[in-house]
């Protein structure tokens, strides 16, 4: 009984999370752009998903970032992002460049198939040219396996 109790709890408190990421509207998203030219919330945080090596599937621990960017671009038609794909040092730049699109179209596609317009996607692939960390050790080739959803514009 006390296991659900805490179950159902947890679901409150999830749903309510989900909605305060939808409440927000496309002025008070304007206005916080405008002022600090920041993107806007949740592309500011938690925009970065991370791949196993050699791969472009969307991982699960990723999924509630990606759902929660979703919530956002589909209550905010006008904003574009663009995702770029990277990769960690080890293999070919044509084979890091192939990868990088990959991972950029496999966070696309997992945008468009939870309602996001296509036309609201760009996504272009950096191989291993902008690493997020230079180092050459499993810890940085982790880092560096990734996409990262960035806000393009806001009309």
């Amino acid at each position: 009984m006390r296991v659900e109790q805490c179950i159902k709890r947890g679901l409150i408190t999830l749903s309510l999370l989900m909605l305060a990421a939808c409440s927000s509207t496309p002025s008070d998203s304007m206005a916080s752009a405008d002022q600090g030219k920041q993107m806007p919330w949740p592309l500011q945080k938690e925009n970065t998903v991370h791949f196993d090596t050699d791969k472009s599937v969307i991982l699960p621990k990723a999924k509630p970032r990606l759902d929660a960017i979703a919530c956002y671009l589909r209550g905010h038609p006008d904003a574009t992002v663009v995702i770029d794909g990277n990769a960690d040092e080890r293999g070919s730049n044509a084979y890091n460049l192939a990868l990088g699109e990959r991972r950029a179209r496999s966070v696309a596609d997992y945008l468009m198939s939870e309602g996001v317009p296509g036309d609201q996607l760009w996504y272009s692939s950096w191989g291993e040219s902008k690493p997020a960390d230079a180092a050459s050790n499993h810890k940085a080739y982790a880092k560096n396996r990734r996409a990262l959803t960035l806000h393009l514009k806001f009309d």
